[in-house]
C-alpha cells in the first residue's frame, strides 16, 4: 500500500481539534509529538498555526526570540499592537511581517480589533524559541 503524502483537511475544524492538546496547541502542521510519524502533518520542514484573538478577552501572548526559525505572520482581519526589536508596530486585514531568528518580539501586546491570521514558521523546531519575561 502507498504511504499518503499529502493532508486535505479544515482550518477551523483542525484548528478547534488542535486547540484540545497541550502540545503543538493551535499548530496544525509541524514537528510536534502530538503527529504520528506516518501524519503527513508531522514535517521538519515548517510550522503552521491559525490563531485568533478576540478585544476585550484576557490574553498572555510571550515575548520571544528564536535562534534559528524565521517566523511568517499574516493577518487576515482586525488590527493588533505589538513590538519587533525597538520597534512598536500596528498589524491590520493584509498586513504581514517576517521576523528573522534573533530577533525579540511580541506581535500582540494589544487587540485593537478582535483579529485573525496564520503564523508560518520555518524551519518546524518546536524547541527553538526563547521565552522573555518582561518587568
Amino acid at each position: 500500500m502507498l504511504e499518503k503524502r499529502y493532508y486535505q483537511g479544515n482550518l477551523f475544524k483542525n484548528n478547534q481539534e488542535s486547540l484540545r492538546n497541550v502540545q503543538g496547541k493551535g499548530w496544525l502542521i509541524g514537528n510536534f509529538d502530538k503527529f504520528i510519524e506516518e501524519d503527513p502533518r508531522k514535517t521538519d520542514v515548517l510550522e503552521l498555526k491559525y490563531w485568533k484573538f478576540l478585544k476585550g478577552n484576557n490574553f498572555a501572548h510571550s515575548t520571544k526570540t528564536h535562534c534559528s526559525v524565521t517566523e511568517l505572520t499574516i493577518v487576515f482581519t482586525g488590527e493588533i499592537k505589538g513590538f519587533v526589536g525597538d520597534d512598536i508596530i500596528t498589524l491590520k486585514g493584509g498586513d504581514f511581517i517576517l521576523i528573522h531568528p534573533k530577533t525579540v518580539n511580541n506581535l500582540v501586546k494589544e487587540v485593537v480589533r478582535s483579529a485573525d491570521g496564520i503564523t508560518i514558521k520555518v524551519p518546524s523546531d518546536s524547541k527553538d524559541i526563547i521565552k522573555i519575561k518582561q518587568c
